[in-house]
């Protein structure tokens, strides 16, 4: 959960996301650059008016793109080195890993499940810079009862098009599967409108300044190759020889950490949201559609024995060990604006 944005400008919106690690999510509108700064103290991020750029001479910034806080220096760059600017997107926004969200291992005594109640478990704190002034982004971790489950599904046929075949892979990261077994090249269009991937009897092709696939490859861990930009001319690369080809989309998933209080709650299952991805071929237009949904889970009454359960941190996702109801720790989105 977002505490405070202590930042002297206007215009910054800051919100925490769910996924295969919690990550952070920085929307800059104002004129001036934020500027992020590692655990080290070295800066490793800026966001503005004229995109996002990277300091490719942090080690943090390649252990930010890895949800489970892997990373290494390129060779030939050293340890210490002075910054290196480059840009990675057109856009004033980026949403990383933002590993000191992630808290260490936390023993949760037993008396805390079976009261059901919210408990902060750890702060953490994010320094900045805009202007020439410092500031810093604070929240906390806090341990909430599980109540159920974010689930993404398809709601169109799973045959678009003439032998075209979707299939949805749920989960933290939601992932859609086409495959086009017809004589036509399938073009996917991306969230913003721009060409995606391109899936024909040669394999796939992907255009690396599409946003939608710069998401894809920073979900497994990997760093853009190209400035992400909807609007330029497509640059493609063959990814796959089979007509064939597996993605992560945020369109299909819900980016909060949980959903409103008022939805949790329910005992029915709630739509929180629809979304839609559009396919082009020579046999015609089509679209996969899907609903993003929470799913309550059964309320569990087995009390708890034992003098405490550990909740055991991987990759950022809180589990319980040996407690299958028992609870998870979230980091709950809440968007505040910057103090100026």
């Amino acid at each position: 959960m977002v505490d405070r944005v202590e930042v002297p400008a206007p215009g910054i919106d800051v919100t925490t996301e769910a996924g295969a690690a919690a990550a952070l999510r920085v929307v800059n509108r104002g004129p001036a650059e934020l500027e992020v700064a590692a655990p080290g103290g070295e800066p490793f991020l800026r966001i503005g008016p004229r995109g996002t750029s990277a300091n490719v001479a942090s080690l943090y910034w390649y252990r930010t793109g890895n949800p489970d806080g892997l990373g290494a220096l390129p060779e030939g760059i050293p340890r210490g080195a002075p910054p290196r600017w480059a840009r990675v997107s057109s856009e004033p926004t980026w949403t990383w890993f933002e590993h000191r969200l992630h808290p260490a291992p936390v023993t949760v005594p037993p008396d805390l499940y079976r009261s059901q109640r919210r408990q902060t478990l750890s702060d953490w704190s994010v320094p900045v810079r805009i202007g020439g002034r410092s500031g810093q982004i604070d929240g906390h971790v806090e341990y909430r009862p599980a109540l159920g489950s974010v689930v993404s599904a398809l709601s169109s046929p799973a045959q678009p098009l003439p032998g075209v075949f979707v299939a949805m892979v749920p989960g933290p990261r939601p992932s859609l599967l086409v495959q086009n077994q017809s004589r036509r090249a399938l073009l996917v269009r991306g969230r913003q409108g721009e060409p995606f991937a391109r899936i024909s009897r040669r394999g796939v092709q992907v255009n690396l300044k599409s946003p939608t696939h710069q998401e894809d490859q920073r979900s497994r861990g990997g760093s853009p190759d190209e400035i992400a930009d909807p609007a330029a001319a497509p640059r493609w690369r063959r990814v796959e020889e089979a007509p064939s080809y597996l993605w992560f989309d945020s369109r299909a998933g819900y980016t909060p950490e949980e959903p409103p209080d008022e939805i949790t709650e329910r005992s029915s299952r709630t739509v929180l949201k629809r979304w839609e991805v559009p396919l082009e071929s020579s046999a015609g237009p089509a679209v996969i559609r899907g609903t993003t949904s929470w799913m309550p889970r059964r309320r569990e009454t087995t009390p708890v024995d034992g003098a405490s359960v550990t909740i055991l941190t991987f990759i950022g996702v809180a589990t319980v060990v040996g407690l299958a109801a028992a609870g998870a720790t979230r980091l709950r989105r809440r968007r505040v604006g910057a103090r100026g």
